[in-house]
């Protein structure tokens, strides 16, 4: 049997409407009926010796990988042994890991792994079921006319994958047109507030950028501008006139400056004898 997943908006994971469908090829209801747990879970659709089934997925964010472990855990739940063919090849190489050592632990615990919830129940399926009586394969998915004709592909292969595919959007419209017509304008105005973000962050980068260069440009002609005059507190202080050991010792420096303190103003001795001590 054949499955496949389909999201509607795929770029909003919050706005996308997913579901899942199989094709039996060989399957009849009549003599295989749908299991107790499949019941549960999937709608179906006769024809002939064939069977479809599928079912929409509601949920609050949906990938392609929960889509594709949905019609997965709905084929494993089927009475008997199943063989699932799909053209996803990250479930397909994750189910045959499983389905090689059932015993095994995950490094982490499921609720610690993308999608760890669907995972954990395909496991509990596959060990109560047995991994014996699953098996998975890897089928190539949109397969062409030309590429059957070329002899590269089967035509069996293409018309059981497309039939699944149309299950799933058979799925999808499970969710009523005014459903999708909502979530479809929502992903649309959710994509145009990321587009007018995005343009408003490259404005903001180009301002702050054109800012820094505006700056730096400044700061060079400054530096040329001054360049002959003191530029640090170590070059102006050099210019300074310095005091001669003999005048310094008859200063009272803490005196007077108490007496400016208590004083008010600054007496003319004191004047005098700073004035003597810069020019001695």
């Amino acid at each position: 049997m054949f499955t496949d997943g389909t999201n509607s908006q795929p770029t909003r994971a919050a706005f996308t409407l997913g579901a899942f469908g199989s094709w039996w090829k060989d399957r009849t209801l009549e003599a295989q009926p749908l299991s107790p747990a499949e019941d549960m879970v999937v709608d179906t659709l006769r024809q002939a010796d064939r069977l479809g089934t599928f079912q929409r997925m509601p949920a609050a964010a949906m990938s392609s990988m929960r889509a594709e472990l949905a019609g997965g855990i709905a084929a494993a739940c089927a009475d008997g042994p199943v063989h699932i063919a799909s053209d996803n090849m990250g479930f397909v190489k994750r189910l045959n890991q499983i389905l090689s050592d059932p015993a095994a632990h995950p490094h982490k615990s499921w609720g610690l792994l993308s999608d760890g919830d669907l995972w954990e129940q395909l496991h509990s399926i596959i060990v109560s079921k047995g991994s014996h009586s699953i098996k998975a394969s890897w089928t190539k998915g949109h397969i062409t006319e030309q590429q059957v004709n070329e002899g590269r592909n089967a035509r069996a292969a293409k018309n059981c994958n497309d039939l699944a595919g149309t299950m799933a959007d058979v799925g999808a419209e499970g969710f009523g047109l005014p459903v999708q017509v909502v979530a479809k304008a929502w992903a649309h105005r959710q994509g145009a507030y990321a587009k007018l973000e995005r343009r408003i962050l490259r404005r903001l980068a180009n301002v702050i950028k054109a800012d820094a260069s505006k700056r730096e440009h400044l700061a060079k002609a400054q530096a040329l501008l001054h360049k002959d005059r003191p530029q640090s507190l170590q070059q102006v202080a050099e210019e300074l006139p310095y005091a001669c050991s003999e005048a310094a010792a008859t200063l009272d420096l803490a005196a007077m400056h108490q007496h400016a303190l208590t004083g008010g103003k600054h007496p003319t001795e004191w004047v005098c004898a700073v004035h003597s001590f810069l020019n001695c």
